[in-house]
């Protein structure tokens, strides 16, 4: 098992040469680039939590109006509710 030295200064080691430059990998991005990217990465983040709050707004109003429903009392003949399946499943 070979073990490399990590030389994070000019002196540390003595085989690391007297400077060491780093280089990032990435290139420098322009500050129009930079904006466009927060703008759309706010965009998408905006429009996700609106979707996710229009779903639990369903679900509560969805929710009432079943318990408005099962609350009624209301009594329906066969025929009533098969048409009334019917209706909602065309």
């Amino acid at each position: 098992m070979k073990l490399i030295d990590s030389c994070l200064g000019a002196r540390c080691n003595p085989t690391c040469p007297d400077q060491l430059l780093f280089k990032g990998p990435a290139t420098k991005w322009g500050q129009t680039a930079q904006i466009i990217i927060l703008v759309l990465s706010l965009a998408v983040t905006v429009v996700s939590c609106g979707i996710k709050v229009s779903f639990f707004l369903h679900h509560f109003y969805l929710k009432r109006k079943q318990e408005q429903y099962l609350s009624e009392e209301h009594p329906l003949t066969e025929k009533e509710v098969l048409v009334s399946f019917l209706e909602r499943t065309i």
